[in-house]
């Protein structure tokens, strides 16, 4: 049997991190952040009708006519779960926004939160997140406070494991000759995956790509593999962004895997290559050994190579931008349906956010 290699793409797409904005040291406005945003989403509601939001479905057979629909990024459920909470008035707000950027905002950073999960955030967990939700409507990439970090990777880490064995395979380039690897999306976590921060998950099934490896626990040494030149942006921020690559297995010749689920903050462990992890050291020269945030998950997803603080993908800006011409009901060129219905199907794009992290050391491989 032809030995399988996995391959990830670690960090390939976390830009170095310029100028952060702590969420969680945002300037104390007026009003509180929770109060801020939930009057801007009573201010938005009306605009934001199924009648007026609504817009030609891209997944349909060819031929038919294309029903309309919601996209995700535009549902008020959470919003709406949000001003219930806070409790909030339409003179909360003195500034107005655009109402389709304000829900998007909601929907970005709360994208893993099940309803029942937000019905139980306290006051202060609900006013953090809604400072996050109010960085990104405004643009920004906000440097998150230890505590949302966690708040945020648990309900990632809760979305992915209730995926985990439930494999949806999806082949996107059928007709391809034997001189190209079968090309796979996949929806779902892998089976062997499992939760070993903050406590510990039983040991899955092996797999051919196991190493023995000590157990993990709260204070193991994790490397993030970077470009060299992108290194001293994470030891500037002490923090890393939330990524764009989704997991890859990769058989050469033969296969390549994307998990469109499992997404976030990749890591392996010192003395493991990047070359072994999908990082080829002529590229990422960098590196930083790091310590986790305390009670942040960790997915174990091949023993003793990759590890994964699970968060909510970003996509890229282009991508973004014909998923935005489509919520705004503009036309966008068919060869992009598949990737745009893919993507709402996720819940939309993911929220631009920097985790915090404590570096131990950096250095450059040899």
């Amino acid at each position: 049997m032809t030995r399988l290699f996995r391959f990830i793409a670690l960090a390939l797409a976390l830009s170095a991190a310029v100028s952060p904005i702590r969420a969680a040291e945002r300037a104390v406005a007026s009003v509180p952040a929770a109060i801020e945003l939930s009057g801007l989403i009573r201010q938005s509601l009306p605009a934001l009708s199924p009648a007026q939001v609504s817009v030609p479905s891209l997944s349909r057979d060819a031929g038919s006519p294309a029903a309309l629909v919601v996209p995700a990024a535009l549902d008020t459920q959470k919003a709406e779960i949000i001003m219930r909470l806070a409790a909030a008035t339409p003179a909360a707000t003195a500034q107005a926004h655009d109402p389709r950027s304000v829900i998007m905002a909601v929907n970005s950073v709360l994208r893993d939160f099940t309803p029942e999960r937000l019905e139980k955030l306290s006051p202060a967990d609900l006013h953090g997140l809604s400072e996050v939700i109010l960085e990104n409507m405004q643009g920004r990439t906000p440097k998150l406070s230890d505590r949302m970090a966690v708040l945020m990777a648990s309900a990632s880490a809760e979305r992915m494991l209730a995926q985990r064995g439930s494999l949806k395979e999806k082949l996107l380039n059928p007709n391809h000759n034997d001189m190209h690897p079968d090309l796979i999306s996949v929806r779902g976590l892998p089976q062997e995956a499992r939760l070993v921060l903050p406590a510990a998950e039983p040991e899955g099934p092996k797999t051919g790509r196991s190493r023995k490896a000590k157990p993990i626990e709260q204070g193991t040494v994790f490397r993030h593999y970077r470009p060299e030149g992108r290194v001293d942006g994470i030891l500037e921020s002490q923090s890393l962004y939330s990524g764009i690559v989704p997991y890859v297995q990769l058989s050469p010749g033969t296969f390549r895997k994307t998990f469109k689920d499992v997404n976030g903050l990749f890591f392996t462990l010192p003395g493991v290559k990047g070359d072994d992890v999908g990082v080829p050291s002529k590229d990422f020269k960098g590196y930083v050994d790091v310590l986790l945030t305390a009670g942040l998950p960790l997915l174990e997803l091949e023993p003793g190579l990759i590890y994964l603080v699970p968060l909510p993908g970003r996509a890229r800006d282009w991508v973004r931008d014909y998923y935005m011409k489509w919520v705004r009901g503009e036309e966008v060129p068919s060869v992009y349906h598949d990737m745009i219905s893919d993507l709402d199907a996720e819940g939309g794009p993911g929220p631009n956010v920097q985790v915090p992290i404590k570096i131990v050391r950096h250095g450059k491989v040899r």
